[in-house]
């Protein structure tokens, strides 16, 4: 799979997840943090990025843990 679309997996997802919990230009911001800090898939990488988003829009624990299991680009 091209980086091209990989990116555009994680962006798809990335809107998926948070959509229902962050207003229009928090998700844009979540998207351009996303750009620019994650560059793979594994376990580790979406957890510091929801983990960063979060910390930056005062998501509680059990909304974090929940978007987790729900981040998926496959």
């Amino acid at each position: 799979m091209s980086y091209e679309s990989q990116s555009s997996l994680r962006r798809r997802a990335a809107v998926a997840v948070f959509s229902n919990v962050l207003d229009e230009t928090a998700l844009l911001d979540a998207l351009w943090l996303q750009h620019e800090s994650m560059r793979g898939e594994s376990v580790s990488d979406v957890i510091a990025f929801v983990d960063a988003i979060g910390a930056k829009h005062q998501l509680d624990a059990a909304t974090r843990k929940r978007l987790y299991g729900s981040f998926s680009v496959r």
